[in-house]
């Protein structure tokens, strides 16, 4: 029996078009049935899409997508999307290697006019759409993004558009609960409401049942006669997770993505644990996140400290010069980003934190790939950051040495500290002994007198390595300090006759480089790194596809 009659034969979103209410409802409850089903064995975006799928069903009812330009501002939400405009029969792959993408994706799909990622796009994106422009334009846009700085300037300069419709999908969440006053104070009171986007230049319209398909086709038809001259803000309050009742009552975002099955502990609990230890100690610590709390895995220690806990929302540049601000105010301030976000900040890092020698502690959590493709990808934060004078960028191996770096990065005088960590370690720990981490010095894993091959990496992956290669003659150093490290770590290197920089977890070399233009250098050293721009899929296939996984290490040697 074919459970999906409607979606498994729908060859055109324009099909939708000709569709009764009955039908469109048939549609919905099909897409919900599917995503429920995805969740089951995918690791998805969850909530956000099931709150989504009658707004999305609406959209496809009222637009022409061969001509009206849909784009859903982050893109996470899109699944539904996917679903009617010719992906159906590849959904159950969605976020795997070689098949869609869990984001809106201009190589995937005509459909598709925009690839995000991250949020606060899609507002500047229609203004470059705008021009000449004779089709409808439409954002979907969720409340926890239009407080994102890059949306705030958009909305400044798009009260002349036209064919503009911004779609504001209010479930009254971020990823977790918002925390700014555009949405504690604003978005509660469709007048205030009202009056901020009239003020800007917007019409304005409220539909308080967004999960209403009937409701939302008359809203949308609305929308598309007041745009005519000037751009409508579509009010609409729908429910995230509509359709499960755990993922609708869920208000800290435990079922943003669903199907989380990790080996071990976070790097970022353990972060946060041992910073809960160190604030008992010490008040003037401070951490500050960008709306990743629960990512990050800093809720516990917001309910421990709830004082010293600062969720500015999606505004990581805000966060930078806030924390810049807290250290003049002798604060311990301590920045928890994922990496992909942290590029994002990168201006005010330089201009706020780094000119003023400030000692800033960054945590830089999610580095590595992901499955969620190279718009998050965690491997470009550490090229931006490298560039900034004075800054110390660390990589630990395990949680101990997660710890220690904690401990100097607190300790930390001047200019700004970078631990950056993946999401969860390889192996929990190795047999060797581990020493207590210097400043500048690297670790000796390996380390015999007659052997003449090295590899130099860092990171957790390192100890996959150790146990690849501990009966080989091979040394093995872990270079725990990416930059401010001692130099003679490269004099040390040059009695080898081979060198492997295999350096993980970033886009391009960087160790490498630096050893390439000491004086030490004897031309005996290779790289190994992740080049460009890298698609979604399970990190395993790529590393062997790209000849980053060990055995083709070895075979370089």
């Amino acid at each position: 029996m074919n459970k999906y009659p409607i979606l498994s034969k729908l060859k055109s979103p324009t099909e939708v078009q000709k569709y009764s209410l009955n039908k469109l409802e048939s549609v919905a409850t099909e897409i919900r049935q599917k995503i429920i089903e995805l969740a089951k064995n995918n690791q998805i975006h969850y909530s956000s899409n099931l709150g989504v799928v009658e707004l999305t069903v609406a959209l496809a009812k009222s637009f022409n997508f061969e001509k009206d330009k849909i784009i859903f501002d982050i893109g996470h939400q899109s699944y539904p999307y996917k679903m009617l405009t010719n992906r159906f029969n590849d959904i159950d792959k969605i976020r795997q290697y070689k098949h869609i993408c869990g984001f809106q994706n201009v190589f995937e799909s005509k459909y598709d006019y925009w690839s995000a990622g991250h949020a606060g796009t899609s507002l500047a994106a229609l203004i470059g759409y705008s021009i000449n422009n004779k089709n409808f334009l439409c954002s979907v846009i969720g409340n926890g993004s239009l407080e994102n700085g890059e949306s705030f300037e958009a909305l400044n300069n798009m009260y002349k558009n036209k064919n503009t419709i911004i779609i504001l999908n209010d479930n009254e969440m971020s990823i977790s609960q918002p925390t700014t006053s555009i949405n504690l104070i604003t978005l509660k009171n469709k007048n205030k409401s009202k009056a901020f986007f009239n003020s800007l230049g917007f019409n304005y319209l409220y539909l308080a049942e967004g999960n209403n398909i009937s409701k939302i086709i008359s809203s949308l038809n609305k929308a598309k006669k007041m745009c005519k001259n000037k751009p409508v803000v579509l009010h609409i309050k729908t429910k995230k997770g509509f359709g499960d009742v755990n993922a609708s009552k869920d208000k800290i975002g435990s079922y943003h993505v669903i199907n989380l099955n990790f080996p071990y502990k976070p790097f970022g609990e353990i972060a946060a644990e041992y910073l809960i230890k160190l604030t008992k100690k010490n008040k003037n610590i401070h951490i500050l996140n960008p709306a990743m709390n629960i990512g990050s895995s800093f809720l516990k220690y917001q309910l421990v400290f709830p004082n010293n806990y600062h969720d500015f929302g999606i505004s990581e540049e805000c966060v930078v010069t806030t924390a810049a601000a807290m250290s003049l105010n002798k604060l311990t301030p301590v920045c928890v980003f994922y990496s992909t976000f942290i590029q994002r900040s990168v201006d005010q890092i330089i201009h706020d934190v780094g000119r003023m020698n400030l000692p800033v502690l960054f945590l830089i959590d999610k580095i590595g790939l992901s499955n969620d493709g190279d718009s998050h990808n965690g491997i470009y934060d550490i090229n931006l950051i490298k560039a900034i004078p004075n800054s110390t960028i660390t990589v630990p191996r395990n949680y101990q040495q997660l710890q220690q770096l904690i401990d100097l990065g607190i300790k930390n005088k001047k200019g700004p500290f970078f631990i950056r960590y993946p999401k969860t370690p390889y192996i929990t720990q190795i047999n060797t002994k581990q020493n207590k981490i210097e400043f500048g010095q690297w670790e000796y894993m390996i380390h015999k007198p007659k052997n003449k091959v090295c590899i130099v990496s860092y990171g957790p992956y390192i100890e996959l390595i150790y146990n690849k290669i501990k009966n080989l003659n091979i040394d093995l150093i872990n270079s725990v300090f990416v930059t401010k490290y001692d130099i003679n770590n490269f004099k040390n290197l040059s009695k080898y006759n081979k060198i492997i920089f295999y350096e993980r977890e970033h886009e391009g070399n960087l160790l490498f480089n630096d050893f390439c233009k000491s004086k030490f250098n004897k031309n005996q050293a290779i790289d190994v790194c992740y080049k460009g721009y890298i698609k979604h899929g399970n990190e395993k296939q790529l590393d062997i596809d790209l000849k980053m996984d060990i055995d083709s290490i070895l075979k370089t040697i």
